[in-house]
């Protein structure tokens, strides 16, 4: 999930040539307009950051809680069933013998 969220990271930057005295070029990373919005600023470290780290994993957990409460509900259901199968075979056996 941390590399999903990392993937925009590489649009805020760019490559920038800057001509030296020597009559040479460089190039310097600077930031594009992408990262000067106060928008991308809101809505990528805010939101989507929270959504990511936080958001995401709630659903996952409560979804999977929901899940195990479930076959825990099922489990107990089949236990009582089982308990009472018991009960009627012991009773039945003892009145087969009479």
């Amino acid at each position: 999930m941390i590399t999903i969220y990392t993937i925009p990271t590489y649009l805020e930057n760019r490559l920038k040539s800057v001509m030296k005295e020597d009559n040479s070029t460089s190039l310097v990373r600077a930031k594009s307009v992408l990262a000067k919005s106060n928008k991308w600023q809101l809505v990528y470290k805010t939101v989507m950051y929270f959504t990511i780290m936080y958001g995401i994993p709630l659903i996952i957990l409560a979804v999977l809680t929901t899940f195990l409460l479930k076959s825990l509900g099922e489990a107990k259901k089949k236990r009582r069933n089982m308990a009472a199968n018991k009960v009627l075979m012991n009773t039945s056996l003892i009145f087969d013998k009479a």
